[in-house]
């Protein structure tokens, strides 16, 4: 059997709120799923790239982790996180030839603000001119990405170097 040669981390959860409504429960969920999932599955696959002592690991990160927006405190944070990971390991890696990409697509037309997102039930009023404005424009902002998911996965896949 030949040893696994890649990984690619890609994920999608998100809690939209001001970080003060934010519950414990869609936090932890928003970490789990953009660290610590992406975590278990770089540890999975390193031992098979390493055996090849060549490869690729693609973290899918987002936009997020540069530009914040208001009401997106802890899914920003959670993919700053990610990229942090991914650069150390970038590092520990490169010696063996095994290359570390971070993607930072910004809307892309998912499902994301669907099935993947958690609304917090703490709704607080000072915030309906920021977090709470957000929260309405966000609704129709996945519909008007830039691409769909399978056009940007092919636009991946064609990239000259990874």
């Amino acid at each position: 059997m030949t040893p696994l040669g890649a990984g690619s981390s890609t994920s999608a959860s998100t809690a939209r709120a001001a970080v003060e409504e934010s519950d414990d429960a869609g936090i932890r969920k928003v970490f789990d799923t953009h660290v610590f999932g992406a975590a278990e599955m770089i540890k999975a696959v390193l031992p098979g790239i390493r055996a090849r002592r060549s490869g690729a690991i693609v973290d899918v990160s987002s936009i997020g982790a540069q530009i914040t927006p208001v009401g997106s405190g802890y899914y920003s944070a959670a993919k700053a996180a990610l990229e942090g990971l991914s650069d150390a390991l970038r590092g520990e890696l490169a010696p063996l030839d095994i290359s570390v990409t971070i993607v930072e697509p910004g809307a892309v037309r998912t499902d994301f603000a669907g099935r993947s997102l958690t609304q917090s039930a703490t709704i607080i009023d000072d915030y309906a001119d920021t977090a709470g404005k957000r929260r309405k424009e966000h609704d129709n902002e996945q519909e008007k990405g830039t691409s769909s998911e399978r056009e940007s996965a092919s636009d991946l896949c064609r990239a000259d170097r990874i």
